[in-house]
């Protein structure tokens, strides 16, 4: 049986928290093609994104989260393992939106049909316009374009089989496995 690790690391709390977390990894591990994590410091509503685009080796990923005394947040998401097919900040996860007056957070595994995604997309302006080129950032402004057309602003006042059907629709496109956070809720889908 092939031992299949996940790359993403997602923790939600109740209240503010600094997690003291350690990697073991195995050494026949692949080389990491980058990696993220983004929190809301002090609980705000704005995000805070430490990236690195391209790791050699992951010493690097955990001498920068070895102090977690400065880290402290009820949420954290953390791409332990990049997927970006170069080496940018832009293409790098987690994506990060400023969308109603709080930081949104945005984690995908997997890979999307980018045509398709583009038509389900249709014409994006302004912020919903994606700044990188993977399949990942285009399916988190097509979620906050969702979230624009009904005129909701944080993920609690979203009804679930709405959201449901979002992801749904870019599930039929590939593989959506998803975190997004708004600071104050974290929706995952899988």
């Amino acid at each position: 049986m092939k031992n299949n690790i996940s790359d993403f690391l997602v923790v939600s709390f109740d209240c503010i928290s600094s997690p003291n977390l350690k990697l073991n990894l195995k050494k026949d591990t692949p080389e990491s093609s980058g990696w993220g994590i983004g929190w809301y410091p002090g609980d705000d509503y704005a995000a805070s994104v430490v990236k690195d685009t391209g790791v050699k080796k992951i010493e690097s990923m955990t001498g920068a989260l070895s102090d977690w005394r400065r880290f402290r947040s009820t949420t954290f998401v953390c791409k332990v393992k990049g997927a970006a097919k170069r080496p940018s900040q832009q293409d790098t996860q987690p994506f990060q939106r400023s969308y109603w007056g709080r930081d949104w957070l945005f984690l995908h595994n997997g890979d999307l049909d980018k045509e398709k995604l583009k038509k389900l997309l249709g014409n994006t302006e302004g912020f919903l316009q994606p700044i990188g080129t993977t399949d990942s950032e285009l399916a988190f402004c097509y979620l906050l374009q969702q979230f624009e057309k009904i005129k909701t602003k944080r993920i609690a006042d979203l009804d679930p089989k709405e959201c449901l059907v979002w992801f749904s629709q870019l599930d039929q496109l590939g593989v959506a496995d998803m975190v997004l956070s708004d600071g104050q809720s974290l929706l995952s889908f899988h």
